[in-house]
């Protein structure tokens, strides 16, 4: 199938560092996608991360996905979860030739 991809920038505006995790269910790997999927986001830093979607039929597609954000310095403290909802149709393309017969 097609893959499609779209860049998000995920920024952390605090003045700590912090872990991030993406959490995307086993079943959906297999049409969802991001890179990186983990890391670390200095304070005030801004990172560019890319969504891939490779959907294997023709439909639509709903996702539900974490974000989940941990303090570096506070070892004690609950992790962040933000729950990201992500939407994708799998559709069938086809080549038009004019004319028909090309010699």
């Amino acid at each position: 199938g097609t893959i499609s991809s779209r860049s998000f920038q995920l920024q952390n505006l605090s003045r700590y560092p912090v872990s991030f995790s993406y959490q995307i269910p086993t079943s959906d790997s297999a049409h969802l996608r991001v890179h990186p999927k983990s890391g670390l986001l200095d304070a005030n830093e801004r990172q560019t991360h890319e969504w891939s979607f490779s959907p294997q039929h023709t439909q639509k597609y709903g996702f539900r996905c974490s974000l989940v954000i941990t303090s570096n310095l506070d070892l004690l403290a609950s992790p962040t979860r933000l729950g990201i909802v992500a939407v994708g149709e799998g559709t069938l393309g086809n080549i038009v030739a004019d004319p028909e017969t090309i010699d």
